[in-house]
């Protein structure tokens, strides 16, 4: 009986072996297939980094195309406001008295001396002029304003009195920056007369012009003054009114040449930006128009001013912002290109790994491709219909080319459907980001925070995968 049980146990054994050999060999089989995958997986991954950096290439010469499509409405816009006025700034009115000094030659020359206002008050209507020049868009404005000042010279000539002031030969002087802009003839109207003020001379407004490749000023900026001839030889006080039509573009600059300065303005214009030495007070008037108030108290300043030039620190301005800045941003647009391509590249190597698909690397460049012609999309019809238009068109031709690409190389719709949502979610967080100003920083750090964890997430499934 015990010799009939031995064979039986050594059958038993060696099926025992055979299993153990087998199961051993099975393995070592599946530990260098899974080493295999895991070296194919890094292999791709490189791959997919390359491509990465490969369509990063197109991304300076779009930033370049940007960069000369902006300067040449750059150029546009200096040509409309070369013809119809750039920016204007209101020099004066001041008063204008001759007097002779002796150089070190004893030589007798005539020299000036400007007297400020004590009272300034500027009252008028600021109205947009927009202009176009192809398919660029220009806005101007138009300016319509009162100007009134009260001069009060008697301290002066008690201070004075060793100095011969020629006073019956004085000027009233008034300056614009771009005259090109005048609407009509400029008048000065005194003790209820009208005079026509006259190019006499320029005034020197301290403003330094330099060249782009230069430190040191090529030249000092002087404007045309206006004047009229007034005798002041029989009075202490004058008032004139001024009134001013004038076009100019970008920003309307005031100078506090007045012991007391008051400037009102009303204006439909939406888009304004107020800086400088002085903030207004903006009320509104009613839906549309509001008013703006500058209002300058008594100052240190000197009464008498030799030169204007020391009034430039405590200028002040309104500034009409340009519509459709859309070179701004779609350059911060193209500047996020990394993160287009770089997460939707890694989508697709998620996608590929974890259904084990198989896409080939000129696909990869295909899909890239495709990205990197939504930012000439975004440039070229944001100049026609602006820039959030032109984003929501763009982004949803390609994303819609993308997954009708994605959708025959996976034959999978669910798949294409996380593919839409991906880039739905992407280019919906850069449009939120690029509509931001202070807080586009922290929203975008907060944004790639996020994303960076969905990505590490979304990897540990890669090893499970292997596994199975």
């Amino acid at each position: 009986m015990e010799n009939q049980n031995q064979p039986e146990d050594q059958k038993l054994q060696t099926k025992n072996e055979l299993f153990a050999n087998k199961n051993s060999e099975t393995k070592k089989t599946l530990q260098k297939k899974k080493q295999k995958i895991n070296e194919n997986t890094l292999v791709k991954g490189l791959i997919v980094i390359v491509l990465i950096l490969i369509m990063l290439i197109p991304t300076p010469f779009i930033l370049n195309l940007i960069k000369e499509r902006k300067e040449r409405k750059e150029i546009v816009i200096n040509e409309v406001g070369a013809k119809f006025g750039t920016e204007q700034t209101l020099y004066g009115p001041f008063i204008k008295v001759p007097y002779k000094i002796i150089d070190p030659d004893k030589k007798i020359k005539i020299d000036y001396v400007y007297l400020s206002p004590n009272k300034l008050s500027i009252m008028g209507n600021l109205d947009a002029l927009p202009k176009y020049r192809g398919i660029f868009d220009v806005m101007l404005y138009q300016a319509k304003m009162n100007i009134s000042a009260d001069f009060n010279y008697k301290n002066l000539i008690e201070a004075d009195n060793d100095i011969n002031y020629e006073w019956e030969k004085a000027k009233i002087v008034f300056g614009i920056s771009d005259s090109n802009g005048l609407n009509e003839n400029l008048n000065f109207i005194i003790k209820g007369k009208t005079y026509l003020a006259e190019v006499d001379g320029t005034i020197d407004t301290g403003e330094k012009i330099f060249s782009n490749d230069s430190e040191e000023p090529i030249q000092i900026k002087w404007i045309d003054e206006f004047a009229v001839p007034v005798n002041l030889a029989d009075t202490n006080n004058i008032k004139i009114n001024i009134p001013l039509s004038v076009k100019g573009m970008n920003s309307l600059n005031f100078l506090p040449i007045s012991k007391n300065t008051k400037i009102s303005l009303q204006t439909d214009i939406k888009d304004l930006k107020f800086d400088g030495n002085e903030s207004p007070i903006v009320k509104n008037i009613n839906n549309k128009t509001k008013k703006i108030e500058w209002t300058v108290p008594a100052r240190k300043s000197e009464e008498i001013l030799k030169s204007t030039n020391n009034l430039q620190k405590a200028k002040f301005w309104v500034q009409i912002i340009q519509p459709n800045d859309e070179y701004g941003k779609t350059n911060r647009v193209a500047k996020y290109s990394i993160l287009f391509i770089g997460l939707t590249f890694v989508t697709f190597f998620f996608i590929e790994i974890i259904n084990k698909l198989k896409i080939h690397p000129i696909q990869y460049i295909l899909v890239g491709l495709a990205l990197t012609v939504f930012y000439l999309l975004l440039l070229s019809l944001s100049e026609y219909i602006g820039f959030n238009k032109s984003y929501i068109i763009s982004a949803t031709a390609t994303e819609l080319l993308i997954c009708w690409f994605i959708k025959g190389i996976v034959k999978n719709t669910k798949i294409m459907g996380g593919v839409f949502m991906v880039l739905t979610l992407l280019y919906g967080y850069i449009f939120i980001i690029i509509q931001l100003d202070e807080l586009a920083l922290l929203a975008g750090s907060i944004g790639l925070f996020i994303i960076i964890g969905l990505l590490m997430y979304f990897s540990r499934k890669i090893e499970i995968k292997i596994v199975e």
